[in-house]
């Protein structure tokens, strides 16, 4: 039999249980007394309690509970971000080519197409192509290539569809220096070239002239020097510098140069312009270096006089 309560539940005497909304709390009646259960006599007794459990776990089953998140719960989010970078292998040899995978996926963790990526890679490394766009599978490759010894951070940017402008990084480690020494070759033997980084890693040149000024009857040398910088403003060693002058009054060697340590500073190429008395008028004479899209520009002066 079942009585109502005042709080809306009810009371079983025939399961000594009051049962609520998705709880259930035991309850044994003053007036009830229960016989000891002992050998095959707990039989009759058993059976209701084996039913009544049942019945609980069929409400605890219900009500959402004895058990936590499934194991799918939580999955999508340790690769929920809208962009990655990976790669086979982020510690790899000079001269190594890499394959490196950027990844787009929506907010659903579902894969998107057709996003494109942009991926920088800074001087000491070079990527190919840098620019990608995920296939439907939300996946772009490209190929990165130590080409000199360092630690560096490789950083995709993307403007992913319903998350707005993103980006990842990567680190990656590149062993084994780059020498840009040109030993004297032995008779007979050919000079050897030492290995350039790409035109590309340079991104900023600033020039140095000195002296400042010479003057037009007594002629003499300039020494320019050029130094180079990568888009994070880390001297660069290794990449050529071609020179040039205007107005041509005289006559500039090296052409080119690459970049080196010189008095203890690195990323520097120098060239010198000399100029013979009595043959370049006064005025400015402007000197320019370039490095790819990278270049500088510096002006000296030729005044009159025979000093």
């Amino acid at each position: 039999m079942n009585r109502s309560r005042a709080d809306g539940s009810e009371w079983s005497a025939r399961t000594g249980r009051i049962a609520t909304d998705c709880r259930v709390f035991e309850q044994r009646p003053a007036a009830e007394s229960r016989p000891a259960v002992r050998g095959a006599s707990a039989a009759p007794f058993l059976r209701p309690r084996l039913l009544v459990a049942a019945l609980a776990l069929l409400v605890l089953a219900a009500c959402g509970g004895g058990g936590g998140d499934s194991e799918d719960d939580g999955a999508c989010a340790e690769t929920s971000r809208p962009l990655q970078v990976l790669a086979a292998d982020t510690s790899f040899d000079v001269g190594d080519a890499v394959d490196i995978e950027v990844r787009s996926l929506g907010a659903d963790c579902a894969p998107l197409g057709g996003v494109e990526v942009a991926i920088q890679a800074p001087a000491g490394l070079v990527v190919e192509p840098d620019t990608v766009t995920t296939g439907t599978d939300g996946r772009g490759r490209a190929v990165l290539r130590g080409i000199a010894a360092g630690a560096y951070r490789i950083l995709a940017t993307a403007d992913v569809p319903g998350t707005g402008p993103v980006s990842a990084t990567l680190a990656v480690t590149v062993r084994g220096p780059i020498s840009t020494f040109t030993p004297t070759p032995a008779p007979g033997q050919a000079t050897r070239t030492p290995t350039l980084l790409p035109a590309s890693a340079v991104r900023t040149i600033i020039l140095e002239a000195e002296p400042f000024a010479i003057t037009s009857g007594g002629g003499g040398v300039i020494t320019v020097r050029a130094f180079a910088f990568d888009v994070d403003n880390a001297p660069v060693n290794g990449a050529a510098v071609l020179f040039d002058f205007s107005p041509k009054v005289g006559v500039l060697r090296p052409l080119t140069d690459t970049t080196r340590t010189l008095d203890g500073i690195d990323g520097v190429a120098e060239t010198r312009i000399t100029i013979a008395p009595r043959t370049a008028p006064p005025g400015a004479v402007s000197v320019t270096a370039r490095a790819g899209a990278a270049s500088g520009q510096v002006t000296f002066r030729i005044v009159s006089g025979d000093g």
